[in-house]
């Protein structure tokens, strides 16, 4: 995941790859990476996955 979006980042592989994160426990990492899934969504005017990294984040500092 981290090579496919080193290379051509997409909103929705970022996320994916938050998620992982998130899963491994690296949460300080994961909210990092929603952070640029939010910006390329943002660009892409996808409002959808605006709100799924900000309800990610949100869980994820929590878990801190």
């Amino acid at each position: 995941m981290k090579k496919a979006n080193a290379n051509d980042p997409k909103f929705y592989n970022v996320h994916t790859q938050a998620k992982i994160q998130a899963q491994l426990k690296d949460y300080k990492g994961a909210i990092k990476t929603a952070q640029q899934s939010i910006e390329l969504a943002k660009a892409a005017n996808n409002s959808d996955y605006v709100s799924l990294n900000e309800k990610a984040i949100s869980e994820w500092k929590k878990m801190k």
